[in-house]
């Protein structure tokens, strides 16, 4: 009988999960995903209890306990905790890039609103949201460089 093998799943959210396979480096040599949640928490200068409360009660105190304590690959919340927290997602599920989400929660806000008023926004980020890092960074070059285009075109007035 072939005996199956299962990857390590770091999930980011309820859709998305890195595997050793989509990530660079190794699990090995990352820091835990506890000591990242301990250092988030301890960042937004939250205890255990109120991390929980703030998460709505989904995660109890304990179980904040255990992610930060144990050997957490990460958890289902961990988008929620890095919002809560305002550190990078992608840093917390994965130790990867800078901890510190470089946008407040009113440009976020602001962000959000434009997002739900633009649906091409809507169809582009789900169109990217299966992109590799690499692939993304090569979109967004290109979305500036189409952006940059577009400022420097006459209108039909002959103005740029």
């Amino acid at each position: 009988m072939r005996q199956q093998y299962q990857l390590p799943c770091i999930p980011v959210n309820q859709f998305f999960c890195f595997t050793p396979t989509n990530l660079t480096g190794s699990l090995v040599s990352m820091k835990k995903y506890g000591e990242r949640v301990r250092a988030a928490r301890n960042h937004a200068r939250l205890t255990q209890p109120q991390l929980s409360e703030k998460l709505g009660g989904k995660i109890t105190q304990q179980g904040i306990s255990y992610l930060e304590g144990g050997d957490a690959y990460g958890s289902e919340f961990t988008v929620q905790i890095a919002n809560i927290c305002n550190v990078d997602p992608t840093w917390l599920a994965t130790g990867k890039g800078e901890m510190i989400n470089r946008t407040t929660p009113e440009e976020t806000k602001d962000i959000l609103e434009a997002i739900k008023q633009n649906p091409e926004l809507i169809r582009l980020l789900k169109v990217a949201a299966p992109l590799t890092g690499y692939q993304m960074d090569v979109a967004v070059q290109t979305s500036i460089a189409l952006a940059k285009q577009q400022d420097s075109t006459p209108d039909k007035n002959g103005t740029q």
